[in-house]
């Protein structure tokens, strides 16, 4: 797909994802969140996101992203 996946979730849960993200990279502890994700038609579906750091180097951090339906 070659696209950041930050780019389907829902324009309302925007936040809702950058505070998640923002505070693993502050704590380098996972995270877990809820957010409406966009299908390619525009269909809305809920999911929960679950984002981990993945060891290597800090200066540029790597992130597993599992997304549960």
């Amino acid at each position: 797909v070659k696209q950041w996946w930050s780019r389907f979730i829902a324009k309302a849960d925007q936040d809702r994802y950058y505070l998640c993200h923002t505070q693993l990279l502050q704590n380098g502890q996972a995270q877990e969140c809820e957010l409406k994700v966009v299908h390619s038609e525009g269909a809305e579906l809920w999911v929960k996101v679950h984002i981990s750091p993945v060891e290597g180097d800090p200066a540029n951090p790597v992130l597993r992203v599992i997304l549960i339906d």
